[in-house]
């Protein structure tokens, strides 16, 4: 199993994740906890999951079999550690908003100096397309990989807030969620603050802004038709590889990759 061959990787993974969390913080977690390292995909209904996090219990379960690359699975675990690491020092989350926010956010900075699409691109080119989820109504957080957008909208939020406000301003946010009182203006009023500073920043968005938009979706759904019916066969598992292929790219901004695997599953 690749979690065992790797176990040593893994351990690193965990360490370079906490030593980035601790210290952006500067304040680190007391105690011990479990990782639990997945050869396999999650058992339904968690199967597009790459990584759960059971903060009260202090476990973090993460996928390694093989798929992802270096950058992808350290942004999975530090995501992940971060629900765990917010819980204790911080308070439980009053909202999903906030706490999937800061793990993206978290996980998004410890590969700042990878390949991945950045927040601030990815959201400017939703924003552009008119398709940029908003954070001030119920999103549907059910997996990054069916829900990417509305995950990394509340990661470049968060990374607005951090950035402008400061962390400490949002840790209090988070275990309070008094926006009023943090901040002195309503959900909706930072919401429009972000969208504003998204039309003021420049930043380059290397490919075709609508063209991403249709990427993320078309990766999403061909998952969910994978695995409504999954049962590990041959052409399943390569089917699923390829399609693997495609999420990195799709990660990497690399939108002609992602048609081309995608194409080679029709």
């Amino acid at each position: 199993m690749y979690g065992v061959e790797d176990i040593d990787a893994v351990q690193a993974m965990v360490v370079d994740g906490m030593q980035h969390i601790e210290g952006t913080f500067r304040a680190t977690l007391p105690g011990t906890f479990d990782i639990y390292v997945a050869g396999s995909t999650f058992a339904a209904p968690d199967t597009l999951h790459r990584g759960r996090a059971f903060p009260e219990a202090r476990q973090v379960f993460v996928l390694r079999d093989g798929t992802g690359t270096p950058e992808d699975q350290q942004y999975t675990l530090t995501r992940e550690l971060t629900h765990l690491y917010a819980w204790h020092m911080f308070g439980p989350p009053t909202s999903t908003l906030v706490s999937e926010g800061l793990a993206v956010y978290m996980g998004m900075t410890s590969i700042a100096d990878s390949d991945h699409v950045p927040l601030k691109t990815f959201c400017a080119a939703y924003h552009q397309a008119e398709k940029l989820p908003r954070v001030s109504r119920p999103l549907r957080f059910e997996n990054h990989i069916v829900d990417l957008q509305n995950y990394y909208a509340a990661g470049c939020f968060v990374e607005y807030l951090v950035e402008t406000h400061g962390l400490e301003n949002f840790r209090t946010l988070y275990s309070g969620g008094d926006y009023e009182g943090v901040y002195g203006a309503s959900l909706e009023t930072l919401e429009e603050d972000w969208i504003a500073d998204i039309e003021v920043s420049v930043v380059s968005i290397p490919f075709d802004a609508e063209a991403l938009v249709n990427a993320v979706s078309a990766v999403g759904r061909a998952y969910t038709t994978l695995f409504a019916n999954y049962r590990n066969t041959a052409a399943q598992q390569a089917a699923y590889q390829t399609l693997d292929t495609a999420r990195i790219a799709l990660l990497e901004g690399d939108l002609a990759t992602v048609n081309e695997k995608l194409a080679e599953l029709r």
